[in-house]
């Protein structure tokens, strides 16, 4: 599908499309973790017995700053596929992606309920 006109590569409007197809679903599947690991890391914090009014606070300002990161994390992610097109390495990319999501649904399915395990026992 790639056809080279003095050494730059055309890519078809179809790679483009599914670079974008693949950046939203890996982007929405982002923020579901980032949020699923906000709500893990709140929860010790709720059953520590420290005022409301605080773990709201930490709560909030959490939010925001994972949420802050997840937007930078989203725009790194479109600009890094894109540019994988344009390199002729899309599918490496998205698969250092995936490999990268999967790391951390393990790390928020796995981690975060041992460590509420060790807080609640301690």
């Amino acid at each position: 599908m790639n056809n080279t006109v003095t050494g730059i590569h055309k890519h078809s409007f179809l790679e483009y499309l599914l670079c974008y197809v693949i950046w939203l679903i890996v982007a929405g599947t982002t923020i579901w973790l980032i949020l699923q690991a906000q709500i893990n890391m709140m929860l010790p914090l709720r059953l520590s017995g420290i005022d409301a009014r605080m773990i709201t606070f930490i709560n909030d300002a959490s939010l925001i700053l994972v949420g802050v990161i997840a937007l930078v994390v989203i725009i790194l992610l479109e600009h890094y596929l894109r540019v994988g097109v344009d390199k002729g390495q899309f599918w490496p990319r998205v698969a250092r992606a995936i490999t990268i999501e999967a790391i951390m649904m393990g790390v928020v399915y796995i981690g975060a309920p041992v460590l509420l395990k060790i807080v609640v026992s301690v």
